[in-house]
């Protein structure tokens, strides 16, 4: 049977007590009570509790206050205890569950725009909770994982990007400056884009005390502009088949040309590959199509190329050993590009009909038909008979500049990529001369303009700067010379930018094993600057659809010779460069060797 408590005034007292405690009141106490009685028993024990409640939040509000020392978070009155230490902790629970609310507001944002974020300290390990998100973006728990692994970088990107991270906490320089340098995106997820940002979290001195990496998953944006960008370049292949119909001919030959011999020798299980003689044909495969609006080629030949990068073209051996082991990936990257250049040529055949021009049997024949009467023509009657000058006015020779009209486009387009305002003149462009000799050459040139918007050319803040006009200027000059009987042509392509500097292509020579040290120490700075036309040079770090691959003006260098002439640069640092390419100037119907 439960024995009842009579309800005494010392009971009432304690009752009254508990619903002072229940309400928060955590410094009062029970005194007073006859000893020996129960409830002088139940007032010492509960006076007890508030004892060991009261030295625990004693030793909280100090923690409490040195945390927030110096801030206006928790207010706390450090001269005495009575009477704050419930208005104290209800205050720390507020600011906590005001913290989690944040921290889940955030997330929910963070994840509603397809954001992740994580901490790493100075070697890329990865500290603290990431958004819950960060797995599904990412496609790897973070927790317990490096910076480097969830990029899934190996070697030389591995060491680079971690260095990259070393460098931010120890911030030599501004970290808005460091933060560019850094890995911009990830793509190796199945086929999600997910771009990059950083932020970083300071301690009380300033230091740097984790580096935030905030993956923002752009796969649907990169879709829709992915898909606007095919749509433009596509109606700008129209208008390049409509306006331009005789280059686009041209490269579209071309093109096939290379392709097939690409095809033959990467078909081949054993003899020697002529590196960069390839590679320079694919690099112009990827220059022509990305001007001609070919946007899809353009981007295979780019993949294309990436299977050269770690070929060393001047170690026979490895060349050997590497191309053992390229050839099949190679041969199917060039038949898939190949498949996709024929699905276009089909479906835009019924607007100029390509493929009957293009695939007709009696193309060849025709030109060699129609060069063998050339020469009949000229032992007959001579090069200097009315017949003979009709013949190559009618059916030789056409105006230099036709074949140029469409660098414009391209060197126009290039610059609106980039953001550059670019300008372009061609003078003397009337200079008769036979097309089909020099289609090699021209083709390559397209490196010539790319390079000169890409380089050459500043930005429009940068030319303010340095006090020119904001929009930049390119310009082609046509000129003829006579030495000892021969006729020769002169092509210049000027740019007014930022010229070269032998002082950063010198070194950079070095580093890229164009040069040795000791050989660039014998040059000047006009012969210095020629070394931009050597296989394997760039001043870029990072190969683009733009440029990088320092195949450009080597590919133009090695056309030039061919045709038995030769290509320089001449530049001014603040003025500009010219590039010169002087070969013969055929005017008559002959086979170039």
């Amino acid at each position: 049977m439960t024995k009842h408590l009579e309800k005494t005034k010392d009971l009432e007292k304690i009752l009254d007590l508990l619903k002072d405690i229940s309400g928060g009141k955590l410094e009062v106490r029970l005194t007073h009570f006859k000893k020996e009685t129960l409830e002088k028993d139940l007032a010492d024990g509960i006076n007890n509790i508030l004892d060991q409640t009261e030295a625990f939040m004693k030793e909280a509000i100090l923690s409490l206050y040195e945390h927030n020392k110096g801030t206006s978070r928790v207010r706390i009155d450090r001269r005495g205890y009575s009477g704050t230490y419930s208005h104290a902790l209800f205050q720390f629970n507020l600011a906590l569950d005001r913290s989690l609310r944040q921290k889940e507001e955030i997330e929910t944002i963070l994840e509603n725009l397809g954001q992740a974020y994580m901490t790493c300290d100075r070697f890329g390990a990865i500290k603290g909770q990431p958004s819950s998100i960060s797995k599904q973006i990412f496609g790897i728990d973070p927790v317990g994982n490096n910076f480097a692994d969830i990029l899934e970088l190996k070697d030389e990107e591995r060491k680079g990007v971690l260095e990259w991270v070393k460098l931010v906490f120890d911030e030599p320089i501004d970290f808005e400056d460091l933060k560019p340098i850094g890995p911009k995106s990830f793509d190796r997820v199945g086929e999600k884009y997910i771009e990059l940002d950083y932020q970083v979290i300071r301690n009380k001195k300033g230091k740097i005390a984790r580096l935030v990496i905030i993956g923002t998953d752009k796969t649907e944006e990169r879709k829709f502009k992915e898909a606007a960008a095919e749509e433009a370049a596509y109606v700008k292949a129209i208008l390049s088949m409509v306006t331009d119909k005789q280059n686009f001919i041209d490269f579209i030959s071309e093109v096939q040309n290379i392709l097939d011999y690409l095809k033959k020798t990467f078909a081949k299980s054993r003899g020697e590959i002529d590196v960069s003689h390839c590679f320079r044909l694919i690099h112009s495969v990827k220059g022509g199509s990305a001007s001609f609006g070919l946007r899809k080629i353009s981007q295979l030949a780019h993949k294309i190329e990436n299977e050269f990068t770690n070929l060393n073209i001047t170690d026979t051996k490895t060349i050997r050993e590497e191309m053992a082991k390229k050839r099949k990936p190679i041969l199917s990257s060039l038949k898939i590009l190949d498949k996709d250049l024929n699905a276009f040529l089909d479906k835009n055949d019924n607007i100029l009909g390509l493929r009957k021009i293009l695939e007709n049997p009696s193309k060849e024949l025709t030109i060699k038909k129609i060069e063998s009467l050339g020469r009949k023509l000229k032992l007959s009657a001579g090069d200097e008979s009315n017949l003979y000058k009709e013949y190559l006015k009618d059916f030789i020779l056409e105006p230099i500049g036709d074949a140029f009209q469409h660098f414009e486009r391209a060197t126009v387009q290039v610059g609106e990529k980039l953001g550059k305002e670019v300008s372009f003149e061609m003078f003397n462009g009337s200079i008769k001369f036979y097309r089909h000799s020099y289609k090699p050459l021209i083709s390559s040139l397209i490196h010539a303009f790319r390079n000169a918007v890409d380089h050459g050319i500043e930005s429009s803040a940068e030319r303010k700067k340095s006090r020119k006009k904001a929009s930049g200027k390119i310009k082609v000059h046509f000129k003829t010379k006579t030495v000892k009987g021969n006729k020769w042509i002169l092509i210049e392509i000027e740019d007014d930018g930022r010229g070269i500097d032998p002082d950063i292509i010198g070194p950079l020579a070095v580093e890229k094993g164009v040069i040795k040290a000791e050989d660039l120490a014998l040059l000047k700075g006009e012969e210095i600057i020629q070394l931009v036309m050597a296989a394997g040079f760039s001043s870029k770090e990072e190969a683009t659809d733009m440029s990088g691959r320092g195949v450009g003006l080597d590919a133009i260098k090695f056309e030039a010779e061919r045709l038995k002439g030769k290509a320089w640069v001449e530049s001014e640092l603040g003025k500009g460069t010219r590039l010169f390419v002087e070969v013969p100037l055929i005017q008559e119907a002959k086979k170039v060797r």
